[in-house]
């Protein structure tokens, strides 16, 4: 099992009735995701998950001669977390603006406050971008360094 599942399992698997806080066990010394407390803890890990997606900002970066060439490519990655509820978004504004008709090339997505934001890097490929060097040419290691900034204070 993935160091990940365990991690996630570890806060429910202490109480002082049984290792799962969140379960009715069967036997109570079963492994993180197996025997009677498997599906309580399938519910919590979902449940990390979910609080994760919706409380993080998200960053995306692309190549115009990469594998997602326009900001839209993200669509469906910004359509399926929802509203950032972080401390550096507004709680508010969604990750995409219009999600009802996006333009399929060029969406507005919610940005810093709303916890989406895509840079795209014009006439890189999609490795380009993380090899080349850190200059006016390529935007993705200054939007990188603010977005990590913005959200680790």
């Amino acid at each position: 099992m993935g160091h990940a599942v365990e991690a996630a399992c570890r806060p429910f698997a202490r109480s002082p009735s049984c290792p799962r806080v969140r379960a009715r066990c069967v036997r109570c010394n079963d492994a993180c995701r197996t025997g009677g407390s498997a599906l309580a803890d399938a519910k919590a890990i979902a449940g990390v998950r979910g609080v994760i997606a919706r409380q993080c900002p998200c960053a995306a970066f692309g190549a115009t001669n990469g594998l997602a060439t326009v900001p839209g490519d993200y669509i469906p990655f910004a359509g399926s977390i929802g509203t950032c509820a972080a401390p550096k978004c507004d709680g508010t504004t969604p990750r995409i603006v219009d999600p009802a008709t996006p333009n399929p090339a060029f969406p507005t997505f919610g940005d810093v406050s709303g916890g989406f934001e895509v840079v795209m890097a014009e006439g890189f490929a999609h490795v380009d971008a993380v090899t080349a060097e850190d200059d006016a040419n390529n935007p993705i290691p200054a939007a990188l360094v603010a977005f990590v900034m913005r959200n680790t204070q």
